[in-house]
């Protein structure tokens, strides 16, 4: 983040000063340029940061046209340092005299160097000290041991209304009063336990505002110089007020909310829905009540790569077997004294746009039977995975789908297909699934998983298509043989890992089909 290149001119030349500057160079972040004019130029005096007279020079009008905070040195006879005039002198930050060693030249530039770069790192600090302080809703302080505040936040000048000026160089008293409820001496005594404990302090104090007394919740800690000796305090406030009515207000928040809302306890335990909520996902509160909310999540929210895109949209399946798409924002809750309750879950229905963002990409990607990815979807979602992402691929062929189309004709196939795609759904719900044509179907999986839950997978797939044919006479004689390649990469395209992945199906059907196979190698 940090990079600073110093200007410096070496003006009335001096081959031997360039040398040992050029020696000098700094590394990264820090850098300088150098230039060696024999005259100064007034237009270019502005940009140095270091400007080095060899010999006697117009200072006073190098001074008057320098940058703020830039450095002027007269290296100098002794003769030449005697002649100058007060005024003049003045003007200098340092002199150099003449003649001077190499190793004295060094010394002096290094250390010159070293005193700008010190002082630009120090600026650097404070800008981000005051850019981080600044970017805080809370307010934000710096005390010294006599209770003067040094060095506060915009968000404090906001709070107690008065400007910087104001405020800094203040003490408490002087900023919020000194009313009979003893509120000074509370912010007194808690920034002397912080400093009597040299560690961080938190208490509650309570101030007189013009707007009425207010609650804060502080966090104060030692401050400490190079020494380790205490300067004074840092501190930082939240005002905690409108969190004290919280219990009171929060069942008329839930139900003015448009949006389903749930709250859960400490222990993940949902304790209140508003209406939306209840009315949006079918269900009374009595079935909520102490129910885990990952596992009621799980239960009712499935995850599925957006085909668009790499985004995982959730979706909710309606009793009536609409699909609702969601989107979930969670915010934590914490009590006036900072302690954690619990979080609110918040979802807002985004099925008209995601479903007219889907169907603009249908027309072009998607099976029409089916509604999973065709093959050329599946292919621009390959060609996006990175080739040293490790992958899974699943190859699965209905076992004797001929033989459905033949007896009960193509309509009873589609039938087929269309459970199928189902159970792919629902065991590949975090994955990407695809029809490649016929009775063939690939799933891609480039998620974080072992070799063993992938396995899993397919004995999970294979039984559950047994399961779901046969509730079905028309499909008893179905099921499927899944070929799956583990731990791959894209590095020679998809073409070779489906191949692979087609060979391992095919040893399932010639092992009896209604199995799975994992791809041995050649």
């Amino acid at each position: 983040m940090y990079n600073r290149t110093i200007s410096v001119s070496i003006i009335g030349g001096h081959e031997r000063m360039k040398n040992i500057l050029e020696e000098l160079r700094p590394t990264a972040p820090l850098d300088f340029e150098l230039a060696c004019p024999e005259n100064l130029d007034p237009e270019l005096a502005s940009h140095w940061d270091i400007t080095i007279f060899v010999g006697p020079g117009d200072f006073v009008l190098a001074r008057e046209l320098a940058k703020e905070g830039a450095f002027l040195v007269a290296c100098l006879t002794s003769g030449e340092e005697r002649a100058l005039a007060p005024a003049v002198r003045e003007s200098l930050d340092d002199i150099w005299l003449l003649p001077l060693p190499d190793y004295c030249l060094r010394l002096r530039a290094s250390r010159l160097l070293e005193e700008i770069s010190a002082r630009d790192w120090g600026n650097f600090l404070m800008g981000c000290l005051d850019t981080f302080m600044n970017s805080m809703r809370d307010m934000v302080w710096f005390k010294n041991l006599g209770g003067i505040h040094t060095k506060v936040n915009d968000y404090f000048c906001e709070f107690v209304g008065k400007s910087r000026e104001e405020v800094e160089g203040s003490a408490h008293e002087d900023i919020w009063g000194a009313p009979e409820s003893g509120d000074t001496e509370g912010c007194q005594e808690t920034d002397q336990a912080a400093i009597d404990a040299d560690q961080t302090v938190t208490a509650e104090e309570v101030l007189e505002t013009d707007s009425g007394k207010r609650l804060l919740r502080t966090i104060k800690s030692p401050v400490h110089g190079l020494e380790g000796e205490i300067l004074g305090t840092v501190g930082i406030a939240h005002d905690m007020t409108n969190m004290l009515n919280l219990n009171m207000e929060l069942d008329l928040f839930l139900e003015m909310m448009p949006l389903p809302l749930m709250i859960c306890d400490v222990d993940d335990r949902i304790t209140r829905a508003n209406g939306k909520f209840l009315e949006f996902f079918e269900t009374g509160m009595a079935p909520l009540l102490e129910v885990n909310w990952r596992v009621w999540y799980e239960e009712n929210i499935l995850h599925e790569i957006s085909p668009t895109g790499e985004d995982i949209y959730r979706r909710f399946m309606h009793d009536d077997g609409r699909v609702s798409f969601l989107k979930m924002i969670s915010h934590e809750m914490n009590d006036a004294f900072g302690n954690y309750l619990g979080v609110i879950h918040v979802f807002e229905d985004v099925t008209a746009d995601k479903e007219l963002e889907f169907n603009i990409w249908r027309l072009a990607n998607t099976d029409a039977l089916t509604g999973i990815a065709n093959r050329q979807a599946f292919y621009e979602y390959a060609k996006r995975i990175r080739k040293d992402e490790s992958v899974h691929l699943f190859y699965i062929d209905l076992d004797n789908f001929k033989r459905v189309n033949d007896v009960f004709g193509h309509k009873a196939g589609d039938e087929a297909l269309k459970a199928t795609v189902a159970v792919i759904r629902e065991v590949f719900a975090k994955d990407f699934p695809a029809r490649l044509g016929g009775d063939e179907f690939i799933v891609l999986v480039k998620r974080e998983t072992s070799s063993q839950e992938i396995e899993e997978m397919a004995r999970s797939l294979v039984a559950r298509m047994k399961e779901e044919f046969a509730s079905n006479e028309m499909f008893n004689a179905l099921s499927c043989s899944v070929g799956i390649v583990m731990n791959c990469s894209m590095a020679d395209g998809v073409d070779p890992l489906i191949k692979k992945a087609d060979a391992a199906m095919y040893e399932a059907k010639k092992s009896g089909k209604s199995c799975y196979r994992v791809y041995m190698g050649d």
